[in-house]
């Protein structure tokens, strides 16, 4: 909301005005405010003058000032946060009267109070509607749509923010009932609303849409309803607040759409790579099996170097479109788990296995710890448990150089009857993962070093994989680590018991 008031007006309006900055605690609560600009108005009717009042704390210029009868720092606070005008009486205790306020903010975590001092009003009713009528004048600027109607539903007040949005003057409508002038109020649940707000129940932020009546343009509004009641607490009408959202909904429309052809093309793209990796890994399969044959003949030591290279090399084309045909089925949702009993010590066993000599190469050693607590058979995927295993297991064994690799399992009891969650810790001695970088080895094609001359290979997608599989199997991964010490990258799954 804007309310444009130049100084020269504000230092000559005949009603007290003050611009504050709301201070918040830790949490986002309003807990006290500061003092921005005052004008001479405010000075004689609080007998505080600027310099006593302007970079000080509401806490520090009003220490008498109570919150039992009326909380002031949340009301503003309010206003401040959320952009909503707000109107009321209230007596101050620490001035010792009675203010009629009109509370706005200018820009957020600001607000700006226009207030009269009404004491004399409380004891004289006549001088009230006075006083209401000229604060009535300030809503006039407020860039938000404000409509007052009688208890009948008549139009009594049609503001100027309202005429500009629907293309009608406030001439035109007011005395009469909105379905006369809007028809469209009888269809998109206006009246249910006004008709609620008669029963003295406030309703807050309902999204409403009309047609402007001269350009068609769809507009999308909050809108909230509230009984208007007069000084003796009788019901006098409706107060409606409206705010315009068209541009949030055009740009929330926008991003849903553009969210939907981003998924289409990630689907496309999925699909795309998982049947070039199938169609590629058919001729390679052949041609590994023609290397296998190959190996039977007799051949020079010149030839069985070089069939070697052939098969370490095919062998690791093959384990990239493996990669790649994985995490294409991950992310078309096209993975099936199956359910079985394994023997758990068995797969731990296979997967620091795959890695025994790699490890002796490199002077490593492989270390594991099985918690005794854990059942011998659990019922679930082996095959993706020891793939996941064995990808967290050669990746630590990859990127460390001396020292060792350690697997650590233990369980917890699941959140379903007879079943059990498997923690799974893989830590080393390694190189270690720059702490900016932790987050993003999840993600697909992703490596710590991603410079051309890296000196560990890979497509970086073991550990994207790993995190697919993990939540499929209703568990989490997260990694830990320190660079130049090691790292830790734990997981855990959701397995069923043997009944």
């Amino acid at each position: 909301m804007y309310v444009d008031l130049n100084h020269s007006i504000i230092e000559h309006l005949p009603m007290g005005y003050a611009r504050h900055h709301i201070i918040c605690d830790e949490k986002g609560q309003p807990v006290d405010y500061r003092f921005l600009e005052v004008n001479p108005a405010y000075e004689t009717m609080t007998g505080l003058r600027a310099d006593a009042v302007v970079g000080k704390l509401e806490s520090d210029v009003f220490p008498r000032e109570s919150r039992r009868r009326f909380d002031w720092i949340k009301t503003f606070g309010q206003v401040a946060l959320s952009g909503r005008s707000h109107e009321f009486t209230e007596y101050s205790v620490a001035l010792e009267r009675w203010l009629h306020m009109t509370v706005y903010s200018p820009a957020q975590g600001e607000f700006i109070t226009l207030f009269q001092d009404v004491t004399d009003v409380k004891r004289n009713e006549k001088s009230l509607e006075e006083a209401l009528a000229f604060n009535r004048q300030i809503i006039q600027y407020v860039n938000e749509g404000i409509i007052v109607y009688d208890t009948e539903l008549r139009y009594r007040v049609y503001n100027p923010y309202m005429e500009e949005q629907t293309a009608v003057s406030a001439h035109e409508v007011l005395g009469k009932h909105p379905w006369t002038v809007f028809p469209e109020t009888l269809e998109n649940g206006v009246m249910v609303y006004l008709r609620r707000a008669l029963e003295r129940v406030r309703i807050s932020d309902v999204e409403l849409h009309f047609r402007h009546p001269h350009t068609g343009e769809d507009i999308w509004s909050y809108q909230s309803f509230s009984p208007m009641m007069d000084e003796a607490g009788k019901l006098a009408g409706v107060i409606v607040t409206i705010q315009d959202v068209t541009d949030k909904k055009r740009a929330m429309a926008e991003l849903e759409k553009a969210k939907k052809e981003a998924e289409a093309a990630n689907v496309a793209k999925s699909q795309f790579l998982a049947n070039m990796s199938h169609e590629i890994r058919t001729p390679m399969n052949g041609f590994m099996g023609m290397l296998q044959l190959l190996e039977t003949t007799d051949l020079n030591e010149e030839q069985e170097e070089l069939l070697a290279l052939t098969k370490r090399s095919s062998g690791a084309l093959l384990a990239v479109l493996n990669d790649i045909l994985d995490f294409s089925r991950i992310e078309a949702h096209k993975v099936q788990l199956s359910n079985k009993p394994f023997y758990v010590r068995q797969l731990f066993s296979d997967a620091l296995g795959l890695f025994q000599g790699t490890a002796t190469e490199k002077g490593l050693i492989l270390k594991s710890h099985i918690d005794p607590l854990i059942p011998e058979y659990l019922v679930g995927d082996a095959f993706r448990l020891r793939q996941i295993t064995a990808n967290l297991v050669g990746n630590a064994v990859k990127f460390t150089t001396s020292g060792s690799v350690r697997l650590e399992a233990s369980v917890e009891p699941g959140e379903k009857q007879h079943s059990v969650k498997l923690i799974v810790s893989i830590s080393d001695t390694g190189i270690g993962i720059p702490p900016d970088q932790l987050e993003a080895i999840f993600e697909r094609f992703v490596q710590s070093d991603s410079s051309d001359n890296r000196v560990y290979g890979g497509t970086g997608l073991g550990l994207a994989i790993s995190k697919g599989l993990v939540e499929l199997m209703g568990g989490s991964i997260q990694a830990s680590s320190k660079v130049g010490t090691g790292s830790c990258v734990t997981f855990s799954c959701v397995l069923d018991t043997i009944i």
